[in-house]
């Protein structure tokens, strides 16, 4: 699975358009953007689902809907791995959801429990981008 030519453009707008944001903004945007289920760069935005939770067409830069997102974790068929990553870039940029679920748990350990190859990198990299201000 990686980005079709639609897709593509759609993820660059959304890593350039946080460029100059907060740390924290960078750092979810960059789990977003990167998130890797079996090496395939820019999973979450292979998900038409998901993609509706970002603004691209109102507005010169895209705005994620971090709230939404974080709600969508509830609701999608996703792995564990790749929801925890989801939940981490939600956490990192402030989001959180509406409702609490049984067994769902959104606590640093948790999210960063049972990553591997990528997803850890990933992960690793957007904590210390946060850490690094």
């Amino acid at each position: 699975m990686t980005l079709d030519d639609e897709q593509e453009p759609l993820a660059i707008r959304l890593i350039e358009s946080y460029e100059t944001a907060d740390y924290d903004m960078r750092a979810a945007v960059s789990v977003l953007a990167y998130p890797c289920s079996g090496g395939h760069p820019g999973f979450w935005l292979t998900k038409e689902s998901l993609l509706r939770l970002i603004n691209f067409r109102d507005t010169d830069d895209p705005i994620v809907d971090w709230d939404a997102v974080a709600d969508y974790t509830f609701e999608s068929p996703a792995s564990s791995g790749e929801l925890r990553m989801l939940r981490l870039a939600c956490s990192l940029a402030g989001g959180s959801p509406e409702r609490h679920h049984m067994g769902a748990d959104w606590t640093l350990s948790f999210m960063l429990h049972g990553l591997y190859n990528e997803n850890l990198r990933v992960a690793r990299t957007a904590v210390g981008m946060v850490l690094s201000r």
